[in-house]
C-alpha cells in the first residue's frame, strides 16, 4: 500500500512540473520610439518597431521609424535565416549601446518581421 501512495504521489508531482514546464508566454513589451531610445542610458533593455532602411556595412544598418532613425548593429546569427527588405515592418529588441564620440546605436539580440 506504501508503494502504491509513494508512486501515485510521483506521478502526481511529475505531472504538475510538467503542465509548469509546458507554458511558454511572451512578455509584455512596450516598444518605443527611436527617438526615446536615443536618450536611454547605456545598457537600457529596448523594444522598437519600425523599417530597417540601409546596411551600412558589415553588421550595421539604418533603422527608422515615425520619429527618426539611428544605427543598430545585427549579428549574422541573430538573422538566423530572415530576409528582411525596406518595405517589411519588423521589430527588434536589443540594448541602448551609447558612446563618448559617436552616436548611440542598438545592440540587436532578436529581429521578427511584424505582419
Amino acid at each position: 500500500m506504501r508503494k502504491v501512495t509513494l508512486l501515485t504521489a510521483a506521478v502526481l508531482l511529475s505531472g504538475i512540473s510538467a503542465v509548469q514546464a509546458a507554458f511558454v508566454g511572451s512578455e509584455t513589451v512596450n516598444p518605443v520610439t527611436v527617438a526615446e531610445a536615443a536618450k536611454m542610458p547605456d545598457e537600457s533593455r529596448v523594444t522598437l518597431q519600425g523599417y530597417i532602411v540601409s546596411h551600412l556595412g558589415g553588421e550595421d544598418y539604418t533603422f527608422k521609424d515615425e520619429s527618426g532613425s539611428i544605427k543598430i548593429e545585427i549579428d549574422e546569427k541573430v538573422w538566423q535565416g530572415l530576409d528582411v527588405s525596406p518595405q517589411d515592418k519588423v521589430e527588434v529588441r536589443g540594448e541602448v549601446d551609447t558612446h563618448k564620440y559617436k552616436p548611440t546605436d542598438i545592440e540587436v539580440e532578436t529581429i521578427r518581421l511584424i505582419k
